[in-house]
């Protein structure tokens, strides 16, 4: 059973855990990361950004482009130790703390239907991203969670998501920040 810490307006722990399958019907406002992660195309020399592509069973977003590891903490996790474990969990990377460079955070809210199922969800999201020095040569994804990974141009994602293409579920924001960040790094 998953159990995440409830948190008040200001992102602190209120002291309240709850079920995973509670939050959602609730709305209650919790905690969230997302990782990207990206290459240079040697050929092309764009930016390129991995995306999984969540797994059709998934409770919420199924078969859409996400960020390369996204989840939720566990109940009394850290931001970066849910990106840490996430990362391994999901793609199969083992990465540290210092392998993370903080973006920045954000507050994500939907009121959705997914499998004929209500699904309220209210998070803050750290984003960040994975050094560049990190070999993402042997990705090996959890097919419970994925159902495959690419690499996209980042550019082409963003005029993808501004056209208002939903196979993404991030939003413009996010993919603009990440693409700010990488700019800046190289």
């Amino acid at each position: 059973m998953e159990l995440f810490d409830i948190l008040n307006e200001d992102g602190s722990k209120m002291g309240i855990q709850k079920e995973r399958k509670l939050v959602h019907e609730d709305g209650d406002l919790h905690a969230s990361i997302h990782v990207w992660a990206y290459r240079i195309n040697k050929k092309s020399r764009e930016i390129e950004v991995l995306l999984q592509k969540r797994s059709l069973e998934k409770d919420s977003f199924p078969g859409c482009l996400d960020a390369a590891s996204t989840g939720h903490l566990d109940a009394g996790e850290t931001f970066e130790s849910a990106a840490i474990r996430e990362v391994f969990e999901e793609i199969g990377i083992n990465i540290e703390k210092k392998h993370l460079h903080y973006i920045g955070e954000q507050r994500f809210s939907n009121d959705e239907y997914f499998h004929g199922k209500h699904f309220l969800n209210n998070e803050i999201n750290h984003i960040y991203l994975i050094d560049e020095s990190i070999s993402l040569e042997d990705i090996h994804y959890q097919e419970s969670e994925i159902s495959g990974v690419k690499w996209q141009n980042i550019n082409e994602m963003l005029d993808q998501i501004k056209e208002g293409n939903d196979i993404y579920c991030t939003d413009f924001s996010e993919v603009l920040k990440v693409w700010s960040f990488i700019i800046n790094r190289i």
